[in-house]
């Protein structure tokens, strides 16, 4: 299971089927992530704001990694 925590700003929509995630710059990608493939989430508030932190299949990640990296650095942080 790959783990990763992103801005709660970033999340652009939630519906029942999926989350879509807006990647940062002029022009942003909309990631949707299906929350059938969602094994946890949770969004936390810290001292530096709002994050939610999900757990996809490894299989989604792989496909979805590319469109992440668009995402400030500060806005998205791989967890181990």
């Amino acid at each position: 299971m790959a783990k990763f925590k992103v801005r709660a700003k970033r999340v652009y929509q939630e519906t029942e089927k999926a989350i879509v995630i807006l990647t940062s710059g002029y022009g942003g990608t909309f990631v949707p992530i299906p929350k059938s493939q969602i094994s946890a989430s949770k969004t936390v508030k810290d001292d530096q704001g709002e994050w939610l932190y999900l757990e996809v299949k490894d299989w989604l990640y792989d496909k979805i990694k590319g469109d992440l990296s668009k995402i400030s650095a500060g806005d998205f942080i791989i967890l181990t």
